[in-house]
């Protein structure tokens, strides 16, 4: 299995791209993880699985905060990797093995039982809450959600890495000691 996070077009400029590849290995499964694909407007943009969210899919709104919210990150992580041709199930670990078991590429209908496998697994390691809008990939971190803006559009921010959530900081002018506590999220509510 070949999984990369390329920025468009840089495998086909090293010679590896996925024609390439499939022609020297048939059985190499080949998944392609870019935010806003290939080509078009969008492809050379930075982005995080939030803002490809909010982009494909309606928001649904909470009924505490009355604010759009996004689903669970699962759509933009995981089921990124089954857009490629070439890609099997959307889940990298099970890709492989439904390989084997089918002899062919599969797409995303066969991975969805496996998508939930990391939200069990953070529950599991004590770092995801029932409540919803409790956690850091549910709207829970004032970095990881949508808001609403003055001209009542929404607005995705997905600053999860520290040097994203410095730029944010920066950008918004937020400077103070309060915001130095990104991942306590006793500090998140404030």
């Amino acid at each position: 299995m070949l999984v990369e996070g390329f920025r468009p077009g840089t495998m086909e400029r090293l010679g590896l791209g996925p024609d390439v590849c499939a022609a020297a290995n048939p059985r190499l499964v080949d998944a392609r993880v870019t935010g806003w694909g290939q080509d078009g407007p969008n492809a050379a943009l930075a982005g995080h699985d939030i803002n490809y969210i909010s982009v494909a899919v309606r928001s649904t709104r909470s009924a505490a905060r009355r604010a759009a919210v996004p689903p669970v990150n699962l759509l933009g992580d995981y089921g990124a990797v089954a857009c490629s041709r070439r890609s099997a199930s959307p889940a990298r670990s099970a890709s492989p093995a439904v390989r084997e078991r089918s002899g062919r590429r599969r797409g995303m209908t066969d991975g969805a039982a496996v998508l939930t496998t990391a939200l069990h697994w953070m529950r599991a390691a004590g770092t995801w809450n029932e409540a919803r809008g409790t956690n850091r990939l549910d709207s829970g971190a004032h970095f990881y959600d949508v808001y609403e803006t003055a001209d009542g559009r929404y607005v995705s921010i997905g600053s999860i890495e520290p040097q994203f959530y410095g730029e944010l900081r920066r950008v918004l002018g937020l400077a103070g000691p309060e915001w130095d506590r990104q991942d306590d999220p006793a500090a998140w509510p404030r």
